[in-house]
């Protein structure tokens, strides 16, 4: 611990002018004496519900109802210190939101970096407690680093204060970080990203001409008028834009539309991308060629189409042949990418806007994870759903909700944020295809318990020691092709498993070995079962022969 700690606070303070302290301070003091006297009244309600408990004189009990309905009344009016501290806040200078939040880092990772390993060698009481010498302290690299916490917090809030809601903003994005080394290498890389950021500032205004805003949403629909723009449309959203065939027709038969953010002092990024040729719209595509994700960036999409296009309705949009039929594909993605797909006869429907009396049935349905609840799931049966987008806790109950699920795909460039645990137990559907996605950090992963065919194709399994599908009761195939093993010690499958794909798996020389004894076991019980099944039909067709 720190000996001095009253002067340790001021040295903490003199980082900052003292009428941003007293504005702090005072926010401080407000916290304290509101949580003391919500707890002074806690206390007397406590003692006045002990004392009703055994008196047994009605006038007495009367005046102590009374007086406890006073006393509730008092503290219901007194918010609760976490909320009042979120409240007070808001109304803070941004000032003293800096201060606040640069002495809840410091406080933390310096204090801890002082009274854990002592690096300036203060003197240290008989107790262990250490006496900070504050000229070294100010002459020492303890003191850049305070500095360089101050000035990140300065510059961060001057781009994103709108996030910092509490003096523990910073402690919470950071919750992981152990040291003030460690935040000082985590502030680099912010600092990293805010020079790639200036970079996309500046590339993300290039050749564009606003076409429509939106400021409510942050959003605006831009044309692109030059190569540049194409580039950092395709940089941003992951498709082929900026190849010669698109770049060659800027501004002869061709009109390309971006929609993007709209927020001040910040690069405009993309979230749908548009190519007319002629008048007509060829393509419409959200990230990585896939369905637009956010209802309300669809909606922005659909009512600049119909303004466009002189239409009334989504329906009218929906069969309008101002999408061409150039070819079946990219005709059924154009429309597909804007909610508008087709069931098993051809016919096409609004996503969101289903009739409510019928169950449609689709061959294969795109659907964004954002969109899901905008999306009447009860009335959709689909052989195949695409999923794309981010993962979300609610998300298996969401896909539950359709009356039918055989297949569920998920996209490569699904998003499965910093989480470690994935469960997929309760999933209903009979085959999991998961190739190429990206675990990131994901550790152990429950699939889903009546799946029968589950596909991993190029997968990296590094965090993964355990593949674990013997919960799976029903699970005849698993394809782990192209995957990597490396890291993975043990693979279990159920009694029911009957094919195995390993084929081109980097694994290590014990699992590589297990799944091969395993691929042979699985073969020669096909083999058997076949031959059990020939002489079974033999059997039956000899002895009615001999009838």
């Amino acid at each position: 611990m720190i000996y001095n700690k009253r002067e340790y606070k001021a040295y903490i303070r003199s980082l900052f002018a003292d009428t941003t302290v007293e504005e702090f301070e005072k926010y401080e003091q407000e916290l304290k004496d509101s949580d003391k006297r919500r707890k002074a009244l806690q206390k007397e309600i406590s003692s006045l519900m002990q004392d009703l408990r055994f008196e047994t004189d009605q006038t007495t009990s009367a005046i102590l109802s009374n007086k406890l309905e006073t006393l509730r009344a008092e503290r219901s009016q007194i918010m609760p210190s976490g909320e009042l501290a979120i409240t007070r806040f808001s109304v803070l200078s941004d000032g003293a939101k800096k201060y606040a939040c640069t002495s809840a880092l410091l406080n933390k990772y310096l204090t801890l970096e002082i009274a854990k390993n002592n690096p300036l060698k203060f003197e240290t009481k008989e107790n262990g407690d250490i006496i900070i010498d504050f000229e070294k302290l100010k002459d020492s690299h303890l003191h850049e680093l305070a500095v360089d916490i101050r000035d990140f917090v300065h510059n961060y809030m001057e781009n994103d204060k709108e996030k910092v809601t509490s003096a523990n903003y910073f402690l919470n994005l950071y919750t992981s970080v152990p040291t003030i080394y460690d935040l000082n290498h985590s502030i680099d890389k912010y600092y990293d990203k805010m020079k790639e950021n200036l970079n996309d500032y500046t590339a993300s205004r290039q050749g564009i001409e606003q076409v429509m805003a939106f400021p409510h949403d942050k959003l605006q629909l831009v044309r692109m008028m030059s190569s540049e723009a194409l580039d950092f449309e395709s940089d941003n959203m992951g498709h082929c834009i900026r190849r010669d065939r698109y770049v060659e027709k800027i501004n002869t038969t061709a009109e390309y539309y971006s929609l993007r953010s709209m927020e001040k002092g910040k690069p405009y990024y993309p979230c749908a991308t548009m190519y007319f040729d002629e008048g007509k719209l060829v393509e419409v595509v959200g990230q990585s060629n896939h369905a637009i994700s956010g209802i309300k960036r669809v909606q922005i999409i659909r009512n600049y189409l119909k303004e466009r296009f002189g239409l009334k309705s989504d329906e009218e949009l929906m069969s309008s042949d101002k999408i061409p039929h150039i070819d079946e594909r990219r005709f059924v993605i154009a429309k597909r990418n804007l909610g508008f797909v087709p069931d098993k006869n051809g016919k096409f429907y609004d996503l969101y806007n289903l009739p409510k009396d019928q169950i449609v049935e689709f061959e294969s349905c795109p659907i964004t994870a954002h969109n899901l609840n905008h999306i009447r799931k009860e009335n959709i049966s689909a052989n195949k759903v695409w999923l794309q987008g981010n993962y979300t806790p609610s998300l298996v109950d969401k896909l539950n909700r359709f009356a039918n699920i055989n297949e569920l795909t998920v996209a490569v460039k699904f998003n499965f944020n910093d989480m470690e645990e994935l469960d997929l137990s309760k999933l209903k559907v009979k085959n999991l295809c998961m190739s190429s996605v990206n675990f990131r950090k994901i550790k152990k992963i429950t699939f889903p318990e009546n799946v029968e065919k589950i596909e991993l194709w190029n997968v990296d399994f590094s965090n993964i020691e355990t593949l674990d599908f013997s919960n799976c009761k029903k699970l005849k195939s698993v394809a782990l092709r192209n995957s990597d093993l490396r890291k993975t010690s043990s693979i279990k499958f159920p009694p029911s498993i009957d094919t195995i794909d390993c084929s081109y798996v980097k694994a290590s020389p014990k699992t590589a070995k297990r799944l091969a004894q395993l691929q042979r076991v699985l073969k020669y019980k096909r083999q058997l079962k076949e031959m059990f099944n020939i002489k079974k039909v033999l059997s039956k067709k000899f002895g009615r022969n001999k009838d």
